[in-house]
């Protein structure tokens, strides 16, 4: 099975993006329930106070045709697009293997 992750980045004024985020909290909450949805965020960037990070993981491409259909998703998109200032770069990725981080580690908890 591949997998479609989402990444990406906007920029918002440092003084509505807390605010952004928790009016998008009940959007982000429909979408992680989603069928296919295995991973939904937009987070806080810890060192630039205007940046939101997009982080989306699916379990195939019907999953997210089928997000973008609902709309949550298109409440979403106005949300952000009432108050972003700058669009990062919002790409997708087609992941076709996935093993640990580092050759020398397995896979599981990170070792003491």
């Amino acid at each position: 099975m591949e997998r479609i992750a989402i990444h990406g980045t906007v920029f918002v004024p440092a003084d509505e993006r807390d605010s952004l985020l928790e009016r998008t909290r009940p959007l982000v909450e429909a979408a992680r329930a989603e069928a296919g949805c295995l991973d939904y965020s937009f987070l806080p960037d810890p060192y630039d106070p205007t940046c939101v990070r997009i982080i989306e993981l699916w379990e195939d491409e019907t999953a997210l045709r089928h997000h973008f259909t609902l709309p949550h998703t298109a409440a979403a998109g106005t949300l952000i697009g009432e108050v972003v200032t700058e669009r990062g770069d919002i790409s997708k990725h087609l992941i076709t293997w996935t093993g640990g981080v580092r050759d020398d580690v397995p896979n599981g908890p990170i070792p003491s």
